[in-house]
């Protein structure tokens, strides 16, 4: 009973959460009538505003989807540097000591592959 107490106080503080971080989208406004007569003009404009605002509305949604959206990639793009971040070091130092590995080329080209790991470790030591 403690369990699935919890778990559905879980479960409605979640969605409640998921309600204000990931908005529904309001539905799209219907297409706009045209009227021959002057006295519902007033209504036309009236009904022109609320299509206006639900298309506003949309847009905010839209919007805010796409920053959650983005927000989640950056994020796991993070967790993902930060697990890749000692495996990259230990190459740089692998690649920096002793000689290069008997399938690197040598010369020239050889030379250019070896620039970057130092360039890496040259930036982790300024930051």
């Amino acid at each position: 009973s403690g369990d699935a107490g919890r778990t559905s106080r879980f479960v409605r503080v979640a969605s409640e959460l998921a309600r204000h971080v990931w908005p529904e989208m309001p539905p799209a406004p219907p297409p706009e009538k045209r009227s021959e007569s002057a006295d519902v003009a007033t209504s036309d404009s009236a009904r022109q505003l609320q299509r206006l605002e639900a298309e506003a509305e949309r847009r905010l949604a839209l919007s805010i989807r796409l920053r959650v959206v983005a927000s989640v990639l950056l994020m796991l793009l993070g967790k993902a540097a930060t697990v890749c971040t000692p495996f990259v070091f230990k190459a740089l130092v692998d690649a920096s000591s002793g000689g290069a590995p008997p399938s690197a080329p040598s010369g020239p080209l050889g030379r250019l592959l070896a620039c970057p790991p130092v360039a890496l470790l040259a930036a982790y030591g300024a930051l």
